[in-house]
């Protein structure tokens, strides 16, 4: 269900309501020529971030961020690393490798790993449960294991992190150029807490230096702890139970009161009856998968094949190797009738059937495209040979020459 990881930054919800005040925090840095001679600080939404983030571990292609202003654009410009070239390769260095650290867990960062003062610091507002902010990172795990253009990561990115895959909480996924680790720093009483900082701070050493040789874009991520949500939720909780217990809302309290607290059976029973709408003819942003282990996962993770197919079983898994494939089948056109009383039929292919065939329309358009250039051409040709052939002597025929006299 990659839409919805790629898109829950973009709707946060009760968990970034209730965690207004909770921050987490990116430390940037890029190699060579593209550094910058001062750390920036910036601020930034949870939104905005993810597409920074995105930008700069290549990703760009799967998110998107409705209504941007110029700002945002700036900001997603100057912190998202590298500019790109249309067909994905970076324009200073074709070998740059991209490495991102997702860590989760660690409240100071900077005053326990000294070295993230050297890099460019972004400051995100509003983020939501580290539980859900990890699906974000399984996301860009799913997307970028569907790019395969980049190169792969060099031996010194590996050595670089290899200090990090013998810890207990920690995930490392390479694909093409691209490498993602995860990490759960335990808590400060935890007997693991300082081994797990100080492999951390090993490894980000070892790729501070890595990126001033210009072949890395280096992106760490700190979340933090669950216990700081934790007690968001009580003071939540209690501040609704003060509400209970009869003392009347303030003005800036009301908006937070919840609208049902008196239920009307007519309203809920017609907020039930309509159980059809699990066809959703939205558009998916992210990575969608093309196969998907059960019908059911199918379903949830297309929207239904977003009301233009459905969900059928492309094969079954021989033994415990590979499990059974279930996946879209684009069978249901959309079909609009024109003011004239024509018909237009739509129809869709993709993983989800998403996107809209526009096979003929492209053919059609390029074939009437290539005919009239090749008239165009053959006539100016022609004109241009013409021209160049030699006057028939029959013109100079009937001309005399000077009579003598």
């Amino acid at each position: 269900m990659l839409w919805t990881y790629s898109s829950l930054w973009l709707l946060t919800g009760a968990c970034a309501a209730q965690a207004s005040h909770i921050s987490g925090y990116g430390f940037l840095l890029d190699g060579g020529s593209n550094q910058h001679s001062e750390p920036r600080h910036a601020s930034a939404d949870s939104a905005v971030a993810r597409l920074i983030l995105a930008q700069r571990m290549g990703l760009s292609r799967f998110h998107h961020l409705p209504d941007a202003t110029e700002e945002t654009i700036g900001l997603v410009n100057g912190f998202g690393g590298p500019p790109q070239q249309f067909f994905g390769r970076d324009a200073s260095n074709k070998d740059q490798s991209r490495v991102m650290l997702w860590v989760d867990g660690l409240e100071h960062p900077q005053s326990q790993i000294p070295i993230l003062d050297r890099f460019d610091s972004l400051s995100i507002s509003s983020v939501p449960h580290p539980s859900e902010a990890l699906q974000l990172f399984s996301s860009f795990c799913a997307e970028a294991k569907q790019l395969g253009k980049a190169p792969m990561p060099g031996s010194r990115v590996t050595v670089a992190l290899s200090s990090l895959h013998w810890l207990e909480q920690s995930m490392v996924k390479s694909y093409d150029g691209r490498s993602l680790v995860h990490i759960k720093v335990s808590p400060p009483l935890d007997t693991q807490h300082r081994s797990q900082v100080t492999a951390l701070n090993d490894a980000i050493v070892k790729l501070h230096a890595l990126s001033l040789t210009g072949d890395l874009t280096l992106s760490v991520v700190f979340m933090p702890p669950e216990w700081l949500f934790s007690e968001r939720a009580a003071d939540a909780s209690s501040a609704h139970a003060h509400i209970k217990r009869g003392h009347a809302p303030s003005p800036l309290e009301a908006p937070l009161t919840s609208p049902e607290t008196t239920p009307q059976a007519p309203k809920v029973k017609a907020a039930q009856a309509p159980q059809k709408p699990q066809t959703s003819k939205t558009s998916l942003a992210g990575a969608v998968p093309t196969c998907f282990a059960s019908l059911s996962a199918c379903k949830s993770g297309t929207n239904n094949c977003t009301g233009h197919g459905e969900c059928l079983l492309k094969y079954k898994g021989s033994g415990s190797a590979s499990g059974d494939c279930y996946g879209c089948l684009c069978t249901i056109p959309e079909v609009r009738k024109n003011k004239d009383g024509s018909k237009k039929t739509t129809r869709f292919g993709g993983a989800a059937c998403q996107k809209k065939d526009i096979v003929m329309p492209f053919w059609l358009l390029a074939g009437t495209s290539i005919f009239i250039v090749s008239i165009v051409s053959w006539g100016i040709g022609l004109l241009y040979s013409m021209g160049n052939e030699d006057l028939p002597s029959v013109i100079g025929a009937g001309v005399s020459g000077p009579r003598s006299k």
